[in-house]
């Protein structure tokens, strides 16, 4: 009977210190959290580490005006912090993070196909071309004409030369307009004969279409072979096919006209006198 008194009152007494904390709770009012507390990097580059101390390995780089979240707090200056948008955490020390908006010089590649290299020196591997008009932050100097610059594209750092980035992108020189083609000018010929006929196919035995004169000038059309060349009459516009040895590329003088010989005159013998040696001789009386 004892035992099953206690384990009776064993019971009851659970039962209402459920109800009481039933009770309890429902009279507790929950708080939301708080927004989150946002901060910048300052330097230009920075590392967020898995523990808070400088001998933890390094998680990521984070760079000059990236958000992160803070996290968590500690007396000896570390910060647990998650970039914006981001999944992974790390430490970071507070001085390197400010609560106010951080400026950051932009500054535009201003040469086609600039490798961003390892280290300072044109024979340095690297990794990944900037185009024109890629966006870089300056993040150190070496003082010998090199930069190291971070690529805000990929985040991807390295060294390009000093001139081959600036604080702005000049427009690009307006490209020349491209010349007009100018058309060639066409064959000019002149008809060589006193007349001639433009047929309407590369054959004397085809249709006449119109005669030229000595001197007509004709342009070249097109032509068949070296024996006709298709004209066209540039007085008249009449077009056909000439005989291209009727041709020539300048006018032809006209032909000089031939005279004709003047008949030779027959020359008469003047008439003898009277009385003359031959008339004589010739009217001798006959011998008696």
């Amino acid at each position: 009977m004892r035992c099953v008194r206690f384990r009776f009152r064993w019971f009851q007494g659970m039962a209402l210190l459920a109800g009481a904390l039933w009770l309890a709770g429902g009279c507790v009012t929950a708080t939301a959290p708080g927004p989150p507390t946002y901060m910048a990097v300052s330097p230009m580059l920075a590392y967020l580490r898995h523990c808070p101390a400088y001998e933890c390995q390094i998680v990521r780089e984070v760079y000059k005006a990236d958000e992160v979240e803070v996290l968590e707090k500690r007396d000896d200056g570390w910060y647990r912090v998650r970039p914006r948008g981001g999944i992974r955490e790390g430490w970071i020390q507070a001085e390197l993070l400010t609560s106010g908006p951080v400026e950051v010089e932009k500054l535009y590649v201003t040469a086609p196909g600039a490798p961003l290299r390892e280290a300072p020196g044109k024979e340095a591997p690297f990794r990944v071309k900037l185009q024109r008009g890629d966006r870089v932050q300056k993040i150190d100097d070496n003082g010998q004409g090199w930069w190291r610059v971070l690529s805000e594209k990929d985040k991807a750092v390295g060294w390009l030369p000093s001139g081959t980035v600036a604080p702005a992108l000049a427009a690009p020189a307006a490209a020349a307009p491209a010349p007009v083609a100018q058309p060639h000018p066409k064959a000019t010929y002149f008809v060589a004969i006193p007349t001639m006929n433009i047929y309407s196919l590369p054959l004397f035995s085809s249709k006449p279409l119109k005669e030229l004169h000595l001197n007509d000038r004709v342009e070249k059309v097109a032509e068949s072979d070296s024996a006709w060349v298709k004209v066209r009459h540039v007085a008249s516009g009449a077009e056909g096919w000439a005989a291209s040895r009727y041709l020539k590329d300048a006018p032809v003088p006209p032909p000089t006209p031939t005279r004709k010989p003047k008949p030779k005159r027959k020359k008469t013998a003047p008439a003898s006198p009277a009385g003359t040696p031959e008339e004589e001789e010739a009217v001798l009386p006959e011998a008696m």
